[in-house]
C-alpha cells in the first residue's frame, strides 16, 4: 500500500534533529520500506513550500519545483512504500502559508495518508522560536516581542495556538488523517523523539537497525545567554562574541546545570492564562479520533531561572566581564 507521511514540525521541536537523522539513514529507512527522498541541498523538504509562496532564501528552491508534486506522485504512489516528506514550513502560519486543500490534493493519488505535527507548550516555544530568530535577525527587546506575539497568536510566524494551526490543517485534512502530538511527551520517551517520529510514520520499522538516535542539531545558548547578548546588541543583531561571553556568565551565576529563561514569571502566566483552556479544549475536540492526546501544561519547569530571578549578581558579573575583554583588545 502507497503511504504518504507529512511531518510538518511544528518549529522548535527537533525538526532539524530528525530531519538530519532521515537524511543520514536514507539507505537504511529505504530497506525497510520508508523513502526520505533527497530534494534540494537541506536535509528537511524545504524547498517544497515554493509551490505555495517564495517566503524562504531562493538557494531552497527545487528544480522543477513547480510539478515536483507530480513527480512524487508518479515516482511512489503505486509502490509498496511510506513515503515520508519533513518540513517545519508545512506549519507556519504567516505571512503566508501553504494551501492545506491544494496540498491534500496534490496527495490524492496515494491510497493513505498522514500528517504528524508536533505541538511545544507556548511558553518554552515562544522562547525558543525568540533564541532562533536572535541569533540571525534585528529582534525588539524580549518584553516587546512577547506582548507582540499574544496579540498576533504567532512569533514571527510560529502559531502559538495550536487550536488555530489545527484549524488550518483541517482545511484540507481529516481529522483522522492528522496526528498531534506532545513535544514533551515524546521527546521523554526511551526511544527519544526520533524513534518516535518514525514510530508513528510505519509502526513496523526497527529502530535497532538504524543509527543512534540522539538528538544533536541546532544547539542554543542558554536563554538569559540570549536575553544578554540581544540587550548587549541592541538594536543590531548579536555576534557570536556577545552569546558566548553571556554564556559563561550564566554558568559560573547560575552553574552548569541551571535552567535559565529569557521569558519574566508574569510572562509565562499571561501565556498560561491566553492558551491553557484552549489546549484543553483542542484535547477534548480530538478525543473521538485520539484518545490519548496529551498536551503540556504552558508552563517552564519549576526550577527554572527567569528574567526577574536572574539578580544583580548576574548584569554585575556580566559587566565586568565585558570590561576585561575590553582591556585585552589591541
Amino acid at each position: 500500500m502507497a503511504r504518504v507521511v507529512l511531518h510538518i514540525g511544528t518549529h522548535k521541536t527537533a525538526t532539524t534533529a530528525i530531519q538530519d537523522f532521515l537524511a543520514r539513514n536514507r539507505e537504511a529507512l529505504a530497506r525497510q520500506g520508508i523513502v526520505y527522498p533527497a530534494l534540494g541541498p537541506q536535509s528537511g523538504h524545504h524547498g517544497l513550500m515554493f509551490t505555495w509562496h517564495d517566503l524562504l532564501p531562493p538557494s531552497y528552491r527545487l528544480p522543477g519545483s513547480d510539478d515536483i508534486w507530480e513527480t512524487l506522485s508518479r515516482q511512489w504512489a503505486d509502490k509498496d512504500v511510506t513515503l515520508l516528506l519533513s518540513s517545519e514550513e508545512f506549519s507556519r502560519g504567516y505571512p503566508s502559508r501553504v494551501d492545506m486543500a491544494d496540498l491534500r490534493r496534490r496527495l490524492s493519488a496515494f491510497e493513505e495518508v498522514r500528517v504528524i505535527c508536533v505541538l511545544r507548550n507556548q511558553a518554552a516555544l515562544l522562547q525558543s522560536v525568540y533564541q532562533e530568530v536572535s541569533r540571525q535577525h534585528k529582534v525588539p527587546p524580549i518584553e516587546s516581542y512577547v506582548n507582540r506575539s499574544l496579540a498576533a497568536g504567532h512569533a514571527s510566524g510560529v502559531f502559538l495556538s495550536h487550536a488555530a494551526l489545527y484549524d488550518f490543517l483541517l482545511e484540507g485534512f481529516a481529522p483522522e488523517e492528522i496526528l498531534l502530538l506532545s513535544y514533551e511527551q515524546e521527546v521523554a520517551a526511551p526511544e527519544g523523539i526520533i524513534g518516535r517520529l518514525l514510530a508513528h510514520a510505519s509502526p513496523a520499522v526497527d529502530l535497532a537497525a538504524l543509527g543512534s538516535l540522539e538528538q544533536s542539531s541546532n544547539a542554543s545558548s542558554p536563554p538569559a545567554a540570549t536575553l544578554a547578548a540581544v540587550r548587549l546588541a541592541h538594536p543590531g543583531i548579536p555576534e557570536a562574541w556577545a552569546f558566548q561571553t553571556a554564556a559563561k556568565v550564566v554558568q559560573r551565576v547560575c552553574g552548569s546545570e541551571a535552567r535559565t529563561s529569557l521569558l519574566h514569571s508574569r510572562e509565562v502566566v499571561a501565556l498560561h492564562d491566553a492558551f491553557a483552556a484552549e489546549n484543553d479544549a483542542l484535547v477534548a475536540r480530538r478525543r473521538d479520533v485520539q484518545p490519548d492526546f496529551f498536551l503540556a501544561p504552558v508552563a517552564l519547569r519549576p526550577e527554572t531561572i527567569t528574567r526577574d530571578k536572574l539578580g544583580a549578581q548576574f548584569w554585575m558579573q556580566l559587566a565586568r566581564e565585558l570590561y576585561a575583554a575590553s582591556l585585552s583588545r589591541p
